[in-house]
């Protein structure tokens, strides 16, 4: 047969299923033959009348829903429809027939989320639920997992996940054990972690309390048990949510056994190994959290070596952001995030497992968190670790929370930490010099581009570089173009006056020669 006619031979096998009472068999085929002929197809199937139409549509939505592979057709000597057909042309085939329907815009949504595109998902599944808000549990789920994924509104996939699990419990777990298998161990990261930054609210809130309730429960319900999850995860998951039914703890390690020790030490190693190849962050991050294993403590413990692999990894990762950073074309350019996603991970394992180093690890996780995006994350972290120790890395965490303020409109707020920061009676020059960026940021906002000019001339004279770097990182993308325009005319009237009187430019001279020469060299922090 020639090629040209096999979808034609298809459909009219087809038409002999659908006749015959076999609706599936009949779907398989008309969905090979669309494979192959698009247009044709439709309108064959499309033909066929509405209950012919409809028992199609109805197999091809229970294809989609259970994205399961259409089935190849028994007997056929056709090379063209021996193998099965993906449920994507499916998919795309249910939408030609039935144009905005549910099922494939629900799937078609979960291709754009798989390839990446998670704001486009996000965005997609707003419209559909505005259009079917009686069809909401897929798409607030899926909009959920596309949250999560993103890292930098994983919070609000989080609200998305507990307000599905309100509404209709069992049918939430069984979608997502179901269709987002692959992705639980990142779910359950999300949530893991709103409850551990969020713990303290319940003592306040009534209504805090219920919804920290429903993320244990969600999670007893749908994290990864038995030998096949990783103690680690079962391990934070207990002690985040502080429920010790949530998950099964660790199994206690012998350190005393040599196997133990060097089956932990081979995992290092294999770490080690995979970091110098050249492999995928994933997979090295699988082996660090197995290295991690409890001890007789039931907390997680690090064998020797993998501390140091972990820190070296985060190292990497902010080193290729800030390059990345550098390169931008364009001043509001925004981005880069993805390659801090696995410095986050191997930040909230390791500041878990090595106390002497807790605070400068979580100082360095609420950072990658800011610029991730979770703001809020980030100044929850900042409060407590100001909390539980107002001395050691003060105006480093300060600069930290001061932007998170920033970023979430509170420039009172802001302007407070930034001027702490200045006014510290042994001020740290990396943390002026960022404070300086964030007090001339609100100067602007607040309509004084003079002073917004003098504080990052000032700034830029000590660190130039680091200026320029911290504004791309750390200054919203927004009010990046603004600071551009502001400082560049200031700037062109500071040089105008400068030059109608050499008097005054022999002063600022001197003025400098005087603020290096009086500059304290003796400073608190050693953390930049």
């Amino acid at each position: 047969m020639a090629e040209e006619e096999v979808p034609t031979q298809l459909c009219a096998k087809g038409d002999w299923f659908l006749a015959s009472g076999s609706p599936v068999d009949a779907a398989a085929c008309y969905t090979s033959a669309f494979s192959l002929s698009t247009e044709a197809t439709v309108q064959h199937v499309k033909s066929l009348g509405e209950a012919g139409l409809g028992d199609v549509l109805a197999v091809l939505e229970g294809w989609c829903t259970g994205q399961s592979w259409v089935p190849s057709q028994a007997g056929s000597d056709e090379p063209a429809v021996e193998a099965p057909v993906s449920v994507g042309v499916a998919a795309v085939f249910l939408s030609a027939l039935s144009p905005g329907n549910l099922t494939a815009s629900v799937l078609k949504t979960d291709a754009l989320l798989r390839s990446g595109r998670h704001q486009e998902a996000v965005s997609r599944c707003n419209a559909l639920l505005n259009a079917h808000p009686s069809h909401s549990l897929a798409l607030l789920l899926t909009r959920a997992l596309a949250w999560v994924l993103s890292g930098r509104h994983s919070a609000n996939g989080v609200l998305d996940y507990m307000q599905a699990f309100g509404k209709r419990r069992e049918d939430t777990v069984a979608f997502v054990v179901l269709h987002q298998k692959r992705d639980l161990p990142q779910i359950v990261r999300a949530v893991a972690r709103y409850l551990s930054l969020h713990e303290g609210q319940q003592e306040r809130d009534g209504c805090a309390a219920e919804l920290l309730a429903d993320c244990r429960r969600f999670l007893s319900l749908v994290a990864p048990r038995g030998d096949g999850a990783r103690p680690f995860e079962k391990w934070r998951l207990a002690e985040s949510a502080g429920s010790p039914e949530l998950a099964t703890p660790p199994s206690a390690v012998d350190r005393s056994k040599p196997g133990k020790v060097k089956g932990a030490s081979l995992v290092v190693d294999r770490a080690a190994a995979l970091t110098a190849g050249g492999h995928a962050d994933r997979e090295l991050i699988h082996h660090l959290a197995s290295a991690f294993d409890g001890g007789a403590s039931g907390r997680p413990q690090a064998p020797h070596g993998a501390l140091e692999l972990a820190k070296r990894l985060v190292e990497a990762r902010f080193s290729e952001y800030r390059e990345a950073v550098r390169r931008r074309p364009d001043l509001r350019s925004d981005g880069d995030a993805e390659l801090l996603r696995p410095a986050l991970e191997v930040l909230w394992l390791v500041a878990h497992v090595e106390p002497e180093a807790k605070r400068e690890l979580e100082i360095r996780l609420a950072d990658c968190m800011l610029l991730c995006g979770d703001v809020q994350g980030s100044l929850r972290l900042c409060q407590r670790l100001i909390a539980s120790d107002p001395t050691t890395y003060h105006s480093t965490i300060l600069v930290l929370r001061g932007f998170c303020h920033l970023h979430g409109g509170e420039l009172t707020r802001a302007l407070e930490d930034f001027q702490s920061i200045l006014e510290h009676d042994l001020p740290h020059p990396g943390s002026c010099v960022k404070a300086m960026c964030g007090r001339g940021l609100v100067r602007m906002l607040r309509g004084s581009p003079y002073l917004t000019a003098l504080d990052y001339i000032t700034a830029s004279r000590l660190r130039l570089d680091e200026v320029a770097l911290f504004v791309k990182s750390y200054v919203p993308w927004n009010q990046r173009g603004l600071l551009y325009k502001v400082l560049q005319e200031e700037g062109q009237k500071i040089l105008q006056k400068q030059s109608s009187s050499p008097s005054a430019t022999t002063a600022i001279r001197k003025k400098r020669s005087g603020e290096h020469g009086s500059q304290n060299p003796s400073f608190k922090e050693g953390y930049s």
